[in-house]
């Protein structure tokens, strides 16, 4: 905000969370996603500073429900998004029984375990 950017997670409008639509990336439009062995999402890990970190962790090749699809937005970061518009609370819902249906939870510790740090992964 200080340079007069604004950056938002997802679309929203009328109420509703819009998928991406177009081939070109415009900016996030979703849950972010990054390989946990990456050097950019070991350094956010590594720099968070809250408490009780979780961290999940979605096993390659998981499968998605029609409702939801992965897009690559850039280099190593992609996002879990919608496929149809949604208020903003179904798809709070959905996002959350998808992960603890298909992914793995960790505490930060736990992360930095099985994942050390290296920086040219």
């Amino acid at each position: 905000m200080k340079l007069g950017r604004y950056s938002f997670d997802l679309k929203v409008k009328d109420g509703l969370v819009l998928p991406y639509e177009g081939n070109d990336f415009e900016g996030p439009n979703g849950c972010s996603l990054r390989p946990p062995a990456s050097p950019m999402f070991q350094e956010v890990v590594r720099n968070f500073r809250g408490r009780n970190i979780l961290i999940s962790i979605l096993p390659q090749g998981t499968p998605l429900p029609p409702s939801l699809t992965i897009l690559h937005e850039h280099t190593d970061h992609y996002s879990i998004q919608t496929t149809r518009p949604i208020k903003l609370s179904a798809l709070n819902k959905e996002l959350t029984e998808f992960f603890d249906a298909h992914a793995r939870f960790m505490e930060k510790e736990q992360f930095h375990r099985e994942y050390p740090f290296s920086p040219f992964s």
